[in-house]
């Protein structure tokens, strides 16, 4: 099931193409000159917020994209729920306010550009030890702390299939 939460995530690597202003279907290169980015061969800087979607009422996502755009972002990273949208193994749920695909749509329609926010694994339903991700360490968990999420940077991800051990000293309590 990880591997398929994994494998979704680095699908969503492709959010930025898809999810541009104005034109959902326009095709824009994005690149890196020197010491800055380009859009389009033109110099262009990234202005980003975090938006999360699940947690804003569907109702209110047009007036805090405008905010967002009123204060010069230009770009809103939001992370995506995994354990929302997939509360029961293999049944998802993109409706209401879990919406992904609308709520791209709806900063597509405020001007704004959409990337996918960090990505972090849920250790909630697991008990004490460790994790690791294509030989990188992510951290420690304990089901009794504070910390109920890791933190899984980008570059370690793979397109395609991703190993994931975990050393769990200690089952959760059932």
């Amino acid at each position: 099931m990880i591997k398929r939460i994994l494998s979704a995530l680095l699908a969503l690597a492709s959010l930025p193409a898809l999810a541009q202003p104005h034109h959902a279907f326009s095709t824009h290169v994005f690149s890196t000159d020197a010491d800055h980015f380009t859009l389009d061969g033109k110099s262009f800087k990234i202005l980003s917020g975090e938006l999360h979607y699940a947690r804003i009422p569907r109702e209110y996502w047009h007036a805090r994209l405008k905010m967002a755009r009123a204060m010069g972002l230009n770009t809103i990273a939001t992370y995506v729920f995994w354990n929302v949208h997939e509360l029961t193994p293999g049944h998802f749920d993109f409706t209401g306010n879990n919406g992904l695909a609308a709520f791209i749509r709806a900063a597509q329609e405020e001007g704004l550009y959409v990337k996918p926010g960090d990505t972090f694994l849920d250790s909630s339903k697991l008990g004490k030890g460790a994790l690791w991700i294509n030989g990188h360490a992510i951290g420690r968990f304990w089901n009794i702390g504070p910390l109920q999420t890791l933190y899984v940077p980008g570059p370690w991800l793979k397109k395609g299939e991703n190993e994931i051990v975990i050393f769990d000293l200690m089952p959760p309590a059932t």
